[in-house]
C-alpha cells in the first residue's frame, strides 16, 4: 500500500530500472546479521534453552538454506547469473516464510517451505518487474519478498503443522485437518484488507502533515546529497575501481576517460 501510494503521487515518475546495489559486501554482511538475529527471535520464542528452541533453530536454518538455493535456481532459469545479492534475497525470504511455522513443522517441511517461498516470491517479483514497476515504487521488492513470503509461510503452516513436533499446536491439512487451512485463508481475507485500509489512513494523515515522498529531483540526486550533503561512498572509490579495471585490460579509451576525470 505504501509503495502504491508513494508511486501514485501527483507528477511522480518511477524513473529507476533495476538499480544496482551500492555495496555488495555490506549486503552480505547485513544478511548475515539478519540470519543470526533471526535465530534469536525465532528460537527465543521458546522462552527457554531446551529441545523446542533447538528444533526451531534447525527449522529456521533449513528454510533459509533451501530458500537461498531456490532463488538461485530461479535466477538460473530466468537467465541471470549466480549472484551474492540473489543468495541474500533467497535467504531472507526463507527466514520470513518459516517464522510462523518454525515451532510446529518438522525439518523436511521446513526445507520445503523455504523452497516454496523462494520460488513463489521469484515468480511474483518477475511479474512485478514486467507489469507493475510503474505502479509500485518498491525498489527493494519488499512486497514481493516479505509480503508474499510471509503469506506463503502462513499458508504453509496450515498445511504442514503437526502435533508430533509440538503437542501444543494442531494438525495441518496434510495431517487430516483441512479446517485449519480454511481458517487460515479466512484470516488472510480479513487481515489483508484491514491493514491496507489502516495503512492508507496513516499515510493520508502523514501526507497532510508532511509530504510522504521526496521530489523527483531529490531522488535522482540521491538522498545522501539532497538531504545530508555528503555521500556514503566517495566517488573516488568508483574512479579507482575503473582505473584498476583499465590497467588490467589495457583499455586506451578508459584510460583516456580517466585522464579527463
Amino acid at each position: 500500500m505504501t509503495a502504491s501510494i508513494s508511486s501514485s503521487s501527483e507528477g511522480h515518475v518511477v524513473w529507476w530500472d533495476n538499480p544496482e546495489p551500492a555495496n555488495v559486501p555490506i549486503v552480505v554482511l547485513g544478511t548475515t546479521l539478519l540470519w543470526v538475529g533471526w535465530f534469536g527471535f525465532n528460537a527465543g520464542s521458546a522462552l527457554g534453552a531446551g529441545a523446542m528452541a533447538s528444533h526451531v533453530f534447525m527449522t529456521t536454518n533449513a528454510a533459509a538454506g533451501t530458500a537461498m538455493l531456490g532463488w538461485l535456481l530461479m535466477d538460473q532459469l530466468r537467465g541471470h547469473k549466480i549472484r551474492a545479492t540473489g543468495a541474500c534475497i533467497g535467504a531472507v525470504i526463507g527466514l520470513v516464510a518459516i517464522t510462523p511455522a518454525a515451532g510446529f513443522v518438522n525439518y523436511g517441511s521446513a526445507a520445503l517451505i523455504g523452497m516454496i517461498g523462494a520460488i513463489t516470491c521469484a515468480l511474483v517479483q518477475e511479474a512485478m518487474d514486467r507489469f507493475g514497476k510503474k505502479y509500485l515504487d518498491d525498489t527493494l521488492d519488499v512486497w514481493a519478498c516479505h509480503g508474499v513470503g510471509g503469506t506463503v509461510g502462513m499458508i504453509c503452516t496450515a498445511l504442514f503443522t503437526t502435533t508430533s513436533v509440538n503437542p501444543a499446536g494442531a494438525q495441518g491439512a496434510f495431517y487430516g485437518n483441512p479446517l485449519l487451512l480454511g481458517k487460515t485463508l479466512l484470516v488472510l481475507v480479513i487481515v489483508v484488507p484491514w491493514f491496507l485500509v489502516a495503512t492508507w489512513g496513516c499515510l493520508w494523515v502523514t501526507d497532510k502533515i508532511m509530504c510522504i515522498r521526496v521530489s523527483d529531483l531529490e531522488e535522482m540526486q540521491g538522498l545522501d546529497i539532497s538531504k545530508h550533503g555528503e555521500r556514503a561512498v566517495s566517488e573516488l572509490v568508483h574512479i579507482e575501481a575503473i582505473a584498476k579495471e583499465a590497467s588490467m585490460h589495457g583499455s586506451k579509451s578508459e584510460k583516456a576517460d580517466l585522464q579527463c576525470v
